[in-house]
């Protein structure tokens, strides 16, 4: 034979045959339930008898490493379970020696191979090299039923079967597969590497096949075999190219010369040193490879040529490197904000048939990509479409027929950018004060901002006096901003534009209040005086910084040194009476806002003298009496008419009489009689006030007598001179008298020497006699001088008893009142209007007054007193029942008449038709007929339930409410008019080592719920004083839960200064509170707050705020379910052992303590609740977290504390009473809450709201 090497071989393949047998397997057992087995441990597997087994396949030790650390020998396994049986022979027919050592016993084992037994089977373990020992091994072992069995397994070496071969260039590969059964062979493969012509023979031999039966296995004869071939040899092609295809990545096109003679050519291709893989057989000379092969690869193609009895030809060969395809570059021409082109060179060594372009784009400031793909593209490409200032990547694809290569796989650019398109996200105000804010804002929205924010441009605007400022804010991170210089009590509109480098953004605004300061000093101090008052007005602080809530006034005697008279008022005028006539007062004006008073305005003003009478006659009626007519004095008490005889014709009348009569100080003439006909009378009057009790007379006027007028003159003051005229004698005219400034001058004609003497002695008479007469009136009467000095007070009963006495001298008599017309004895429920109806015939200065059950009637919030002397009793109480008296009198008398009322406490009525819901003085109503109530009480405009509404007590009858109207208390109580009673509020203790909580007051009370007391706390909002008394409440009274039933603005208005931070964390005076977790949903809000308490280490309280938003001030939720379901989520949070809840409106009907807020967003000032629900599930969530936290309190506010607080407490009391007895009682509730809270719940609608939406939402 002849040995030729070749780069590439043509392949012999001759097959000879060798009958045997081959069974299939099973999977393995521990021993076989019945018969006999071969089991390899090593591969875990049950082998079939005549099979053929490697070197490397079985050992004396566990070489799998299995978890049972089984030897990985040869098992021969019988179903017949006993102890040494079984024996292994080798393949010439010895026995196997038994071996009862362990098996991995390196110092006694033996050597190739030893058997081992157990019971039921026997191993053949191999301890050594197989060479040598190569052939069938046998195993005999008894059956279950003790007959002995033979199985039978070929065992070989790895390697070594390649070398025994006769011949050059001849090479084997034998497939040694033993089989047991008819034809199945013995596979011997013989490859010759020839291309010579001349005659191979291959023969098969079977010598080794010993069993000691003549080459019989199992039944079959094993036969020797021989094959002859004769070959020859063709022409080998030339030219062979290889060129790279288009139409797919690893497509090749072969072609080469034509080689004559040859009927056809196989194509071969080869990697690397692998054996060459035959592709093609075909007569042409041309071929495309459009599979199998792999791109990156080197491969050498071979040619061969053959004829038709002939062996191929020698190969041509060309070597061709499959590699990716390239492009040199790739580059961006143009960049702008939004697009950008792309050029590139063709791809090497091979050109797609088209390119795609996979553009990925991202907003630097996002993280999100959006991927879109450009098809069947061309250098140069614009994309176009990019957001600015966004980070892409450009990935060049060449698409080869069904197969696409990344051509550049990545190519980073940036866009430009440009200007913002949208403004910042929400600017929120934080820490208002009066002259001050922060102001932060979110950064604009990623798809709007375009770029780099490297700054904003803050602008504030005065609205009122439109002045602005500007703030340039360099950095995108810088968002917050403290405005310091506000005016207080000020709108400012707020404005941020972002922007990128130069290029200015969209602007958003926002307008914000400044909180309340002390207003400023009030302007233009105006006074008018009277003898005993001081008319006083102004106008409205410049800077009022603030709305002006009440102006306070004081006054004192300017040279007293005690404390001032204060009063106040809501108007910008005063009317201070009740003073001093002729008297210096120092009076001062401050006004005041809810943060507190401004700096007073002081002025001195001095009441004028008690005037002087100017216009003043005497006539004479008769004989005995005369009339007085006098000017009309403003404000004064009473006027006094002096007179005094002067002479008589009788010896028995020559004392001298005096009198006066006295007449009210709203009239302007009077009757005086009982006058002696026979003496003559000179008169004059003064006017009085009085003051505190005291009475303050003026200067009288000069005696004047009968017939005699004083009149106001132009003229200057002279002396005064009086004038004699006899009552008896013929009357002399009038003579004009002048008078000013209290002095009066009268002009007379004299005539004769006789009528002046006269005059001198009568004159000097009447001084005598008026100076007797002061000393004996001011003996009884001590009346002021008109110097204005005190009457004493023990002579002022007879003085004003003698003043009474007088007034039957006036000009018209008076008449006894008379009463026309009167109601009878009334009957009437609770809550009803009653009008005690009073008409009285018109007299003169008649006056009115009502006593109930003996005691003076004054008007309050239940009566009004009217001007016809009628009572309307505005709301009946059952105080209210007993006897009335109405009185009316006047200078004739007194007149009076009674009335009694009696008030039906127990029994409600209810509209036509409708069932009486209150029998016996209760108003249980069983759930199932509650639809039914509710039907009837809407009927006639809701008036079932206005009248039973009208029926409950304020709670104010027995109780008293002081120590919140106190002057350092009432500024803490956001409405001056709604306080807590004195008995049923909350004393804020005092926390030891911090003074930042002083005050022992706080608008808070406790309200019992249906079966716990202090279930509840009722608290207003907290005001910007209180809101450190807010948390020590929280502190001190522990509560789980804090129920919020108000927004902190409603309308414009602040209802509940914010006493938690936004985010993080902010200091409210010596506690430290942060927002822990906030939830916002539709109608509410769920905040977790932990309260820190500096320098303590007192254990950690978790309390849960609910916010419901969405109730109206002054009203009720349009449907009660979103309350319902706000009762139910907070009644989750409750248990009876940890207190009340804490509840807050607007004015209130160290250690880490976790606070949950629950706040409910759509329950607005202007509104009703769309969806009630929601306060049911936040009732159920409450009282979960008051359970979960040992059952303190739990605290509701809304504004007031007499509102949506009252209505939320009253709503979960009844609901719990209706689920724990079947039965509805919202009157018994109310009546007892309002015991508590005074004047819980304030209108009608909102009594029977909840109840209803509670019967709705459980009536299944």
């Amino acid at each position: 034979m002849k040995s030729l090497t070749l780069s590439y071989t043509y392949y012999v393949t001759i097959l000879w045959s060798l009958i045997l047998s081959l069974e299939g397997r099973l999977p393995p057992f521990t021993l076989p339930n019945n018969g006999v087995r071969l089991y390899l441990a090593y591969k875990e597997q049950i082998i079939p008898d005549y099979s053929m087994i490697y070197a490397s396949q079985f050992y004396n030790v566990n070489r799998n490493n299995d978890i049972n650390n089984t030897a990985d020998a040869l098992w021969c396994q019988s179903a017949n379970n006993v102890t040494n049986i079984g024996v292994w022979y080798y393949p010439n027919g010895t026995e196997v020696l038994l071996f009862d050592g362990d098996f991995d016993d390196s110092s006694g084992v033996p050597q190739p191979l030893f058997s081992k037994r157990f019971s039921g089977q026997i191993a053949l373990a191999r301890s050594g090299g197989l060479s040598g020992y190569e052939g069938l091994y046998k195993c005999i072992i008894p059956d279950e039923n003790g007959v002995n069995q033979t199985l039978v397994v070929g065992a070989y070496t790895d390697t070594g079967y390649n070398n025994n071969v006769n011949g050059n260039g001849i090479s084997t590969e034998l497939s040694r597969v033993i089989v047991n059964g008819s034809g199945s062979v013995t596979r011997v493969t013989v490859t010759v590497r020839l291309r010579e012509a001349g005659n191979y023979q291959c023969t098969v031999y079977n010598d080794r096949v010993t069993d000691g039966n003549n080459g019989v296995i199992g039944g079959v004869q094993a036969l020797n075999s021989a094959a002859f071939l004769s070959l020859s040899v063709s022409d080998t092609s030339t030219s062979l190219n290889a060129t790279r295809l288009s139409t797919g990545l690893a497509h090749v096109r072969l072609s080469w010369s034509t080689v004559s003679g040859a009927t056809g050519y196989e194509v071969y291709y080869q990697l690397s040193s692998n054996t060459p893989v035959s592709v093609f057989n075909t007569s042409l000379t041309t071929i495309n490879i459009t599979s199998g092969l792999i791109l990156g690869s080197t491969y050498t193609f071979h040619v061969v040529s053959y004829g038709s009895v002939s062996l191929p030809s020698g190969n041509a060969s060309v070597l061709l490197t499959i590699s990716d395809p390239v492009v040199n570059y790739l580059m961006v021409t143009l960049v702008t904000s939004t697009c950008l082109t792309l050029t590139w060179s063709p791809p090497t060594p091979v050109v797609p048939t088209s390119y795609n372009i996979n553009r990925r784009c991202r907003r630097v400031c996002e993280s999100s990509i959006i991927s879109t793909t450009n098809a069947s593209v061309s250098s140069p490409h614009t994309s176009t479409g990019i957001p600015p200032y966004s980070q892409c990547g450009f990935s060049l694809i060449g698409i080869y027929g069904a197969e696409i290569a990344f051509l550049n796989p990545d190519h980073p650019v940036t866009t430009l950018s440009s200007a913002p398109t949208a403004p910042v996200d929400d600017i929120i105000f934080s820490s208002v004060e009066s002259v001050s804010m922060t102001v932060s804002w979110d950064e604009a929205p990623c798809n709007g901002r375009n770029g780099p924010i490297t700054g904003f441009y803050l602008t504030y605007t005065n609205i009122t006096s439109n002045t602005s400022y500007t703030i340039n804010i360099t950095g995108g991170d810088n968002r917050m901003y403290n405005l310091t210089g506000l005016i207080p009590y000020t709108n400012y509109t707020v404005s941020i534009i972002p922007y990128n480098y130069n290029m200015n953004g969209p602007a958003r605004q926002e307008i914000q209040l400044t909180d309340e300061s002390i207003p400023g000093v009030i302007s233009d101090l105006r006074y008018g005086k009277n003898p005993d008052a001081i008319n006083i007005v102004w106008k409205i602080p410049t800077v009022p910084n603030g709305i002006i809530t009440v102006y306070e006034i004081k006054y004192r005697e300017s040279t007293s040194t005690g404390p001032y008279n204060i009063t106040n008022t809501t108007n910008t005028y005063y009317n201070i009476a009740g003073l001093i006539p002729n008297t210096s007062y120092t009076i001062g004006v401050r006004a005041y806002t809810s943060i507190g008073p401004g700096e007073w305005t002081d002025r001195e003003y001095t009441t004028i003298e008690i005037p002087v009478i100017e216009t003043f006659s005497i006539t004479k009626l008769n004989s005995t009496a005369v009339r007085a007519v006098w000017g009309f004095v403003s404000r004064a008490s009473y006027y006094t008419v002096y007179y005094e005889s002067t002479s008589s014709s009788s010896r028995k009348k020559r004392q001298v009489e005096t009198g006066m009569r006295v007449f009210p100080g709203d009239t302007t003439e009077g009757l005086i009689g009982g006058l002696d006909p026979n003496l003559n009378y000179l008169f004059s009057i003064s006017t009085s006030f009085i003051v505190n009790g005291i009475i303050y007379e003026g200067e009288r006027t000069q005696p004047i007598p009968p017939g005699v007028a004083l009149t106001p003159t132009l003229v200057s003051r002279t002396a005064m001179i009086s004038t004699l005229i006899q009552m008896s004698g013929t009357s002399t005219p009038v003579i004009p008298a002048t008078t000013n400034g209290g002095s009066m001058t009268i002009v007379f004609i004299a005539v004769g020497a006789i009528v002046s003497l006269l005059l001198i002695v009568i004159i000097i008479v009447i001084i005598i006699v008026v100076v007797l007469k002061k000393k004996r009136f001011k003996n009884d009467y001590d009346i002021v001088n008109s110097k204005n000095k005190p009457i004493a007070e023990q002579n002022l009963t007879l003085y004003i008893e003698r003043i009474q006495e007088a007034t039957y001298s006036t000009v018209k008599e008076p008449i006894l009142p008379v009463i026309e017309e009167f109601p009878n004895d009334v009957t009437t429920e609770e809550g009803r209007e009653v009008l005690l109806k009073v008409k009285v015939n018109e007299t003169t200065k008649l006056c009115f007054n009502w006593y109930h059950n003996g005691d003076p009637v004054t008007e309050d919030y239940a009566h009004e007193l009217r001007g016809d002397g009628s009572l309307l009793l505005v709301s009946v109480e059952e105080k209210h029942k007993g006897a009335y008296r109405f009185v009316a009198n006047n200078d004739a008398g007194t007149v009076s008449q009674q009335v009694v009322l009696t008030v039906a406490v127990e029994g409600a009525r209810m509209p036509n038709g409708a069932a009486s819901t209150v029998k016996n003085g209760k108003n249980l109503i069983p759930v199932g007929q509650f639809g039914e109530f509710v039907a009837n009480g809407h009927v006639k405009g809701n008036e079932g339930f206005k009248n039973q509404f009208m029926m409950l007590d304020s709670g104010e009858s027995d109780h008293t409410a002081t120590v919140g109207l106190t002057p350092s208390n009432k500024l803490l109580n956001r409405f001056a008019n709604i306080v807590v009673y004195d008995d049923n509020r909350i004393i804020l203790r005092p926390i030891s080592g911090h003074k930042d909580c002083p005050n022992g007051y706080i608008n808070a009370c406790y309200v019992d719920g249906y079966s716990d007391e202090y279930q509840y706390i009722a608290t207003q909002g907290p005001v910007s004083k209180t809101v450190v008394d807010f948390w020590c409440l929280v502190w001190q009274e522990r509560p789980p839960v804090i129920v919020m039933v108000t927004n902190v603005k409603e309308e414009g208005k602040v209802k509940c200064q914010q006493y938690w931070p936004d985010s993080d964390t902010k200091d409210y005076g010596p506690f430290s509170v942060t927002l822990s977790d906030e939830q916002v949903l539709t109608e509410y809000i769920i905040r977790k707050i932990h309260l820190t308490l500096l320098g303590s280490d007192q254990p950690p309280l978790m309390i849960t705020q609910y916010h419901f938003t969405s109730w109206p001030d002054h009203g009720v939720p349009e449907y009660a379910t979103s309350i319902l379901q706000f009762h139910r989520r907070i009644k989750n949070e409750y248990k009876p052992t940890k207190g009340p809840m804490l509840v807050h409106c607007s004015a209130g009907t160290g250690a880490k303590q976790s606070v949950t807020q629950f706040q409910v967003t759509n329950w607005d000032s202007t509104g009703e609740v769309k969806n009630p629900q929601t306060i049911l599930m936040i009732m159920e969530e409450m009282y979960r977290t008051q359970r979960k936290r040992g059952n303190t309190s739990i605290v509701v506010h809304c504004s007031d504390t007499v509102g949506r607080s009252a209505m939320f407490c009253a709503a979960a009391t009844t609901i719990n009473k209706c689920k724990t007895e079947g039965v509805i009682d919202v009157f018994q509730v109310l009546k007892s809450q309002r015991i508590q809270k005074p004047g819980s719940v304030q209108t009608v609608v909102s009594r029977d709201i909840f109840a209803a939406a509670y019967f709705r939402d459980n009536k299944n």
